[in-house]
């Protein structure tokens, strides 16, 4: 390797490290100060990085919050990877997903994303950023989800979107219930009503007995 080469590897390793810090603190910043209060002053300062540092990675504010989305979908996506199903299924059974989605949502970078997509009711240039990138990773998930299951497109896009804002409403709650911990019975519930209605673990069974 020229010394060139070996030069330019090093920026880039300080250049995804930086990133990477700023990233975490992003996460860490907003689900303590949510969303309006995570001022990139306060990220740099959390990253341990100069507020240039900042708009040299990402440009602006936005664009660092809207990379962050991606980021943190990526990272989940190697969670979900990791799930193992039962012996015999090609993929998760339904009523597996709410203890699954509940490890990787509940986390703070899932707590982070949330407020992120909450704050583009009102900011219309966060909306402009993240709203598509949204759709972009929902429809890149489904496609993943649908490899694994097999199962009709629309089918398994009622299946996401339910599984997926069931247990973030019951990540929300968590910050109003008198105890935190009083949201565990509302998921235990959830995987016994999908395990009741489709006890092979399909969600063909549901479609079939609506039809």
């Amino acid at each position: 390797m020229t010394i060139q080469k070996k030069f330019r590897r090093k920026q880039e390793d300080r250049s995804s490290e930086t990133r990477r810090a700023l990233f975490e603190a992003t996460i860490a910043v907003i689900c303590e100060k949510g969303y309006a209060g995570a001022s990139t002053a306060l990220i740099a300062e959390r990253a341990k990085v100069t507020r240039g540092a900042v708009q040299h990675q990402f440009g602006t504010r936005v664009q660092l919050m809207a990379e962050v989305v991606r980021w943190v979908y990526d990272n989940e996506t190697d969670e979900y990877s990791r799930a193992t199903p039962a012996a015999g299924r090609k993929g998760l059974a339904l009523d597996d997903w709410p203890a699954v989605l509940w490890r990787v949502l509940g986390k703070p970078s899932g707590i982070a994303v949330l407020d992120i997509l909450w704050a583009t009711r009102s900011d219309p240039e966060l909306a402009e950023r993240v709203l598509p990138l949204q759709q972009e990773l929902e429809r890149l998930g489904l496609e993943r989800l649908q490899r694994s299951t097999g199962a009709d497109p629309a089918m398994t896009l009622a299946q996401m979107r339910l599984l997926v804002w069931s247990v973030r409403g019951l990540v929300i709650a968590q910050s109003f219930v008198p105890n935190p911990d009083d949201v565990y019975p509302a998921l235990d519930l959830l995987t016994r009503v999908l395990r009741r209605a489709a006890p092979s673990g399909g969600i063909e069974e549901i479609f079939q007995d609506a039809g």
